[in-house]
C-alpha cells in the first residue's frame, strides 16, 4: 500500500505548493515536529515520514493520528513527544527484530540532527534485509491463497473462435472438398477453346466479348487467347487513293477608283462682335459692427459622490463574515462603510470573532492566521 507523505517538494524548483498565506501543506500524521515550527522543508522531514510509515506497518495503526493542535504541542515539548512515541511502540508485536525496532526509533527522533541521512537509511535497510528471515513480498504473494474472483459467464463462453486472414481464408468442409478436384479439358485433339466459359462469371464473359470485338491486333490477340492454334493471317488493307486537288479560285477584279469630290467654297468671315457695355459697380457700403457675444456661463465641476460600498476579500481561513451595524455580510463581497467585527472559521471550528475592521469606502483585504487564530485588515 502506498501511503501519503504530503505534497512533494523539489530543491531545483523554488515555487512550493501552497493554498493560502501562512498555511502548511502536507499530511499532519506524517509531518515531522519541526514542520510545525518552521516553514522550510528539509530532507530530515522526509526521513521522519519514512519512520512514521515503518512504525505504522509494524503496529497496524496510524501512529500520529491526532488533532493538529496536539501535534503542534508535541513539536514544542520534546519529553512529551518521546513519551508518546514510546507508548505507541509498545504495540509492536512480540518477535519483531530488535534491530528493526531500534531503527524505527532512530527515524522518529525529535531532533532532526540525530536522524540518519537518506544514504544511511539505504545502507541500514540493506543490512536489515540480509538479517531478516521469512519470504519476500513476491514469494508471499505467490504462495497466498487468494480468493477466486466471482465473474459471470460472457456471451462467447464455451464457443470456439476460428481466426482467418487473406492468406488463409475460412472454408467449410463442403467448400474445402471442391478444391481437391482437378480441372479436366476435352481430349478431341482439335481446337480447344471456348468450352469452359461456363465456369466464368457473367462479367468475365462480357469482358472477353469486348476484347474480341476490337479490331486489328486486338482481334488477333483475342483469338490467340482462347485458341491453341495460331490465328489466321490478317491482310493489310489497300491504301485509299489520294483525293484530286481542287482547282485554285480565279482572282477577283480590282475595284475602279472613285472620282475625287469637288472642293467646297470657303465660308465668309463672321463680323466682329461689338464690345458689351461694362456694368457700373455700386459704391460699397460700410460693414455693420457685429453685436458682442454674451460671455459663456461657467459650468460647475461635478462632485464625485461618496462611495456607498467597498469590496472586502480575505485569505487564511475557511470562511469569514463581517457583523456590525445590524448587518451580517459573508465575504468576499461589497460592504457599506462602518465598523465591523471579523467572524472567522478555522479548521472546521465554530465561527468566532477574531478581529475588527473599519470600512471607509475603499477596498480592503483581510489576512487570517490559522495558527494564532487572528485576522487583520490590510
Amino acid at each position: 500500500k502506498l501511503l501519503d507523505f504530503g505534497i512533494a517538494r523539489s530543491d531545483e524548483v523554488t515555487r512550493e505548493a501552497r493554498t493560502m498565506t501562512d498555511m502548511l501543506v502536507g499530511s499532519p500524521p506524517y509531518m515531522a515536529p519541526e514542520r510545525f515550527l518552521d516553514t522550510v522543508v528539509r530532507s530530515e522531514s522526509d526521513v521522519f515520514a519514512l519512520g512514521a510509515t515503518l512504525l505504522e506497518g509494524l503496529t497496524g495503526r496510524r501512529v500520529f493520528d491526532l488533532p493538529v493542535t496536539m501535534l503542534a504541542a508535541h513539536a514544542v515539548d520534546r519529553e512529551r513527544y518521546q513519551r508518546f512515541v514510546e507508548e505507541r511502540m509498545e504495540a509492536i508485536p512480540e518477535g519483531t527484530s530488535p534491530e528493526v525496532v531500534a531503527f524505527a526509533r532512530t527515524l522518529l527522533d525529535h531532533d532532526p540532527a540525530r536522524r540518519p541521512s537518506a544514504k544511511e537509511v539505504e545502507d541500514r535497510c540493506e543490512e536489515l534485509v540480509d538479517a531478516l528471515s521469512g519470504p519476500t513480498l513476491a514469494t508471499w504473494c505467490r504462495e497466498r491463497a487468494w480468493a477466486e474472483p466471482s465473474s459471470a459467464g460472457g456471451q462467447l463462453e464455451g464457443r470456439v473462435l476460428t481466426v482467418g486472414s487473406m492468406e488463409r481464408p475460412l472454408l467449410d468442409e463442403d467448400d474445402a472438398a471442391l478444391d481437391d478436384a482437378e480441372p479436366t479439358l476435352p481430349s478431341d485433339g482439335g481446337r480447344r477453346y471456348g468450352w469452359w466459359l461456363g465456369g466464368l462469371s457473367v462479367v468475365g464473359v462480357g469482358a472477353i466479348a469486348a476484347v474480341l470485338l476490337l479490331g486489328g491486333a486486338g482481334a488477333a490477340g483475342g483469338w490467340y487467347l482462347w485458341s491453341s492454334t495460331p490465328p489466321p493471317p490478317t491482310e493489310d488493307p489497300a491504301p485509299a487513293p489520294a483525293p484530286a486537288p481542287e482547282p485554285a479560285p480565279a482572282p477577283e477584279p480590282a475595284p475602279e477608283p472613285e472620282p475625287a469630290p469637288a472642293p467646297e467654297p470657303a465660308p465668309e468671315p463672321a463680323p466682329e462682335p461689338e464690345p458689351a457695355p461694362q456694368p457700373t459697380r455700386p459704391a460699397p457700403t460700410p460693414p455693420r459692427p457685429a453685436a458682442p457675444r454674451p460671455a459663456p456661463t461657467p459650468v460647475p465641476e461635478p462632485v464625485a459622490a461618496a462611495p456607498t460600498t467597498a469590496k472586502i476579500t480575505y485569505e487564511g481561513a475557511d470562511a469569514v463574515r463581517l457583523e456590525g451595524n445590524g448587518r451580517s455580510i459573508t465575504l468576499p463581497g461589497q460592504v457599506p462603510p462602518g465598523d465591523y467585527q471579523i467572524v472567522a472559521t478555522f479548521n472546521g471550528r465554530p465561527p468566532a470573532p477574531h478581529g475588527s475592521i473599519a470600512v471607509t469606502g475603499s477596498a480592503a483585504h483581510i489576512v487570517c492566521n490559522a495558527r494564532m487564530f487572528t485576522c487583520s485588515a490590510h
